[in-house]
């Protein structure tokens, strides 16, 4: 079994799992609820479920790779993650309608005050207490490492490795181009720069106020959940610039198999790493937090799951905010239904397709 491949799977099992923890209390499983229902027997019991079965998915896919065949790591690879995925959000779907089912039929919403805060419009910047350097400096790196490549461009192998597979060998070769040379730093590049975009944005954007029954612990949720957001995409950013610039200079320079596997094990390592960790740090806060909220002390967030396809995805054209609050885990989502939405969604699925047909 490959490390990093099981250190995937583990992180994707973990994070699912925290999902219902992550998110706002009045969200079970993407469901909008009242915060004086945040502890029926229902959503509790549904949540319970929810976690148990992706834990269960994620073990048994993880005890499968231990016994998987040696030349079917390839197309583990692909499967494994989405295997954790797929039962994950299985098991989200079906619990979900659960909640649903008991709101609609004892109709909780019947008689309580909702409603949101206005978009805020502030020119000066949130301190989020998130640091942006870590994201600079894999810029830097990335930066740094193209401009080497431009200087060894004449000895790097031709034909050349466009594409290697799970145990750091290639298996794909083109004639060498500059655009096939610097494809994989220069894509990284311009995500880095999208990071760097998303951290000065970030802090800065409107800000919709949902309520949740208590505004005050609802401000203060949505803090850590902001700050948490910032710390993961910078360090992402870090270790995203130096990452690819390792296995950069790794393709230039023909060091193939272990050392590129190695390499590859290190950053998706570090990445879970980056993504788990802040997260189990804010927990404890959330937790602290949600337990002393007031349920119902003022107006409840609006029932607007017909907007939400299967809780995931946010659909309103009547909506002019492209990025509005998650219902499932932290951060914001874009809202499909707003004509920038449109094109990022197409845009997502016309990267995925290509993806696909040149082989990951």
């Amino acid at each position: 079994m490959s490390f990093a491949l099981a250190i995937q799977v583990l992180a994707i099992g973990v994070l699912s799992a925290l999902v219902p923890a992550m998110s706002r209390q009045t969200t079970p499983l993407g469901v909008s609820i009242p915060s004086g229902f945040v502890r029926h027997p229902v959503v509790t019991s549904a949540v319970r479920i929810y976690e148990a079965l992706t834990g269960a998915t994620t073990l048994l896919i993880l005890i499968s790779l231990l016994i998987l065949p040696a030349g079917w790591l390839e197309p583990a690879f692909a499967l494994a993650p989405l295997a954790v995925l797929g039962g994950s959000t299985g098991a989200y779907v079906w619990q979900r309608r659960r909640i649903i089912a008991a709101k609609e039929a004892d109709r909780w919403y019947d008689g309580r005050a909702v409603g949101i805060t206005a978009d805020l419009t502030g020119s000066a910047p949130r301190d989020t207490g998130a640091s942006v350097w870590p994201a600079l400096i894999g810029v830097i790196c990335l930066v740094a490492t193209i401009g080497y490549g431009f200087t060894i461009y004449d000895r790097m192998p031709d034909p050349f490795p466009a594409h290697t597979g799970a145990l750091g060998e290639p298996d794909r070769w083109v004639p060498k181009t500059p655009f096939e040379a610097f494809f994989s730093p220069g894509l990284a590049l311009i995500v880095l720069v999208f990071i760097l975009g998303l951290l000065w944005w970030m802090p800065r954007r409107p800000q919709r106020g949902l309520p949740d029954g208590d505004a005050t612990a609802a401000t203060a949720r949505r803090a850590i959940h902001d700050h948490t957001t910032l710390v993961v995409v910078t360090w992402i950013g870090l270790i995203l610039g130096i990452g690819a610039s390792a296995l950069s200079l790794l393709q230039w320079w023909s060091r193939f198999g272990t050392p590129t596997a190695i390499t590859y094990a290190v950053m998706m390592t570090a990445a879970m790493a980056a993504v788990v960790l802040p997260v189990l740090k804010a927990l404890p806060n959330l937790k602290q937090i949600d337990a002393s909220a007031r349920p119902g002390h003022d107006a409840e967030s609006p029932d607007d799951d017909r907007h939400w396809k299967l809780g995931l995805l946010y659909i309103n054209r009547d909506d002019p905010a492209l990025m509005v609050p998650k219902r499932g885990g932290m951060g914001t989502t874009i809202n499909l239904g707003h004509p920038a939405g449109m094109v990022f969604g197409v845009a997502v699925l016309m990267l995925l397709a290509w993806s696909i047909a040149n082989g990951g």
